[in-house]
């Protein structure tokens, strides 16, 4: 644990000289540098945060800034606040790998199968219609094709999309590295991009041939196609992802995230055989 008096230093050095997120609102400043710190391991988890007075008397910050990157934090769960106690850091790091799209109920189990991902391909292409979700982002688009394995029961199909522009360097990120973790902590931790809120649209159409290899299915087979755009800071959009999810008796779960998901819209009925 940091002494409180340490961490102010270190919080307020961190503010002041963290340049890539200069241009950023200052509450989106601190929240970055809070990340930080608990990346760091500056911060652990049940640690106490200074209080919101104390901060702003400390660093170049209102405390109604202050109160508005809190809020942000623990709208991600990643503190939680105790009346009459004040602010610690969560016991558990919740947020962008709450933003999960492939959790199936494990049947054998109370949780959930595991995911295995395998990088298919990484291609920079053009796409004049994805390309318009990111206005002032160029028309250029970094596509990562994933085959998602769940519980070694079945396959999904996911299509990533990013503007170039912004993106580009995850072209260079290790295969192993991309497959190993969810791709919305690497925007969040190397792209200081976090995931804050995405909105999701399902319908049931058929498979594509370029997914139904990966999918171990005949092409033009139903299936459910789950399209979700992704938001950070500003409600400006950073991802979009389209995911084939075959017929499957196993339950797809989708958390309901209040504070963290903006909307939800279902564009047809899912269908039993489709969500089992």
């Amino acid at each position: 644990m940091t002494e409180q008096g340490e961490l102010i230093g270190w919080l307020n050095d961190r503010y002041a000289n963290e340049n890539e997120i200069a241009d950023l609102a200052k509450y989106e400043r601190l929240y970055q540098v809070i990340l930080a710190a608990i990346r760091e391991r500056v911060l652990s988890p049940g640690d106490k945060l200074p209080a919101e007075q104390v901060l702003s008397r400390h660093l170049p910050l209102s405390q109604a800034t202050v109160r508005k990157c809190f809020t942000l934090l623990a709208q991600r769960g990643v503190i939680s606040r105790e009346h009459g106690r004040g602010t610690f850091v969560s016991a558990e790091e919740h947020g962008i790998s709450d933003l999960w799209h492939f959790r199936f109920r494990d049947p054998d189990g109370p949780g959930f199968m595991p995911i295995y991902n395998r990088i298919l391909s990484r291609t920079v292409r053009i796409d004049g219609d994805i390309a318009r979700l990111f206005p002032n982002a160029g028309n250029k688009l970094v596509c990562i094709e994933r085959a998602v394995n769940i519980g070694s029961r079945f396959n999904c199909y996911s299509e990533l999309f990013l503007p170039a522009e912004k993106f580009a360097r995850i072209m260079d990120e290790p295969v192993g590295e991309l497959e190993r973790v969810n791709l919305k902590d690497i925007l969040a931790r190397e792209f200081r991009t976090p995931t804050l809120s995405v909105t999701q649209n399902m319908c049931v159409e058929p498979i594509p041939t370029r997914a139904s290899e990966p999918m171990a299915v005949p092409t033009g087979s139903l299936a459910l196609s789950l399209h979700v755009t992704g938001f950070t800071f500003g409600n400006q959009a950073i991802s979009f992802q389209r995911i084939w999810i075959p017929q499957t008796p196993y339950k797809l779960n989708l958390p309901a995230l209040a504070e963290s998901i903006a909307q939800k819209e279902y564009r047809a009925p899912l269908n039993e055989a489709a969500h089992g």
